[in-house]
C-alpha cells in the first residue's frame, strides 16, 4: 500500500470505509460491498485494527461532530475552542 500511495505522486486522505451513519467495515470486502459501487477501486492492506477516526465538520462558526472515533466529543469540542 505505501509504495502504490508513493508511487501516485499526491496526498491521499482516507478513513474508515463506510457511508454516514453505518458502521466502519473491518476488511476490504466489507468496503466494497458496503459502498456499493460509489467507489472507483479500494486498497486491501489487511484487516483494519483499532477504533474507527473521529470525522467532523469545521466549516462554519460550529464545530460539528459526524462520527465520534478515536478522540471523543468532548476533546473534539475543547481542542476546537483553544483556535
Amino acid at each position: 500500500t505505501r509504495a502504490l500511495i508513493e508511487a501516485s505522486a499526491v496526498p491521499w486522505a482516507t478513513t474508515s470505509a463506510n457511508l454516514a451513519g453505518q458502521p466502519a467495515a473491518a476488511d476490504a470486502e466489507g468496503a466494497s460491498a458496503a459502498l456499493g459501487g460509489v467507489v472507483d477501486w479500494v486498497v486491501d492492506a489487511g484487516p483494519a485494527g483499532g477504533t474507527p477516526s473521529s470525522v467532523v465538520d469545521a466549516r462554519g462558526g460550529t464545530l460539528v461532530v459526524l462520527r465520534e472515533g478515536m478522540l471523543g466529543r468532548e476533546t473534539l469540542e475543547k481542542a476546537s475552542k483553544t483556535r
